[in-house]
């Protein structure tokens, strides 16, 4: 066994749709594990998940069955519909007389998404306003509740930054709650939630010290950082083990 550090984020969820009231996409689940134990001389396969559609949730990400996030939650649309729940929630979607809540962010992945408060005054709203949808949730903050102003949803939640490839980079923001709304930090980046817009992919990135472990490894893009080798996975494949010719490496899918 060898130790390793690990990012994985999953894909963030879609938002609700691009109409006033919609909930902003939550972000997919977040972990920055610095003590990954992997077996030497196996293969992993790495699965990334996609970034969901419109009002649809994001997809997991995993490195076999040792390290997996769950994808981020869908925003709530705009009939009053509440907001998925997964690895960071989304937002809650509103329509006149009616509003959803924010959906529920996995523990140690991501915080819940935002409520949201709708224009004909049932949740403390202004009639004739426009309906504002609640912010996606965050890997580091819960997706904020529509306010009382009628040109601003929720603040999508902020993400959480990483430096394993020896820059730091801010991933998994949540989406915001139309309309206005400002996104949350790192929603740009890889698994960030939706805002009228289809969530980000996920990424899983690998990092090792070379002179730590028993041989290297290849798959996805490598680079040496000193004595250190960086793996960033973008979409599906495998992490194995570099064998000499002819051998044939364990598989732990």
């Amino acid at each position: 066994m060898s130790t390793f550090r690990v990012l994985c984020i999953a894909g963030g969820g879609g938002g609700g749709g691009t109409g006033d009231g919609s909930g902003g996409g939550g972000a997919g689940g977040f972990k920055d594990d610095a003590a990954v134990s992997l077996v030497d001389f196996v293969e992993y396969d790495v699965t990334i998940g996609v970034g969901g559609a419109l009002a649809n949730k994001g997809g997991d990400t995993s490195l076999g069955v040792i390290i997996e996030t769950e994808g981020g939650g869908k925003g709530g649309r705009n009939f009053g519909e509440s907001g998925g729940n997964g690895g960071s929630g989304g937002g809650g979607g509103a329509e006149r007389d009616s509003q959803g809540v924010g959906g529920i962010g996995v523990s140690g992945q991501g915080f819940n998404g935002g409520n949201s408060r709708d224009g004909n005054g049932a949740s403390g709203g202004t009639p004739s306003r426009p309906d504002r949808g609640g912010g996606g949730g965050g890997a580091s903050q819960a997706g904020g509740d529509a306010t009382t102003d009628p040109t601003s949803g929720g603040a999508g939640g902020a993400g959480q930054t990483s430096n394993i490839t020896g820059t730091a980079v801010i991933y998994a923001g949540g989406g915001r709650g139309l309309p206005g709304g400002v996104n949350g930090a790192g929603q740009a980046n890889a698994g960030g939630g939706g805002d009228a817009s289809a969530g980000k992919d996920g990424i899983l990135i690998v990092r090792y010290t070379l002179a730590d472990v028993p041989h290297s490894y290849v798959g996805g893009t490598v680079t040496d950082i000193g004595g250190d080798r960086i793996h960033v996975f973008t979409s599906n494949g495998k992490l194995s083990p570099f064998l000499p010719p002819n051998a044939i490496p364990a598989l732990i899918s």
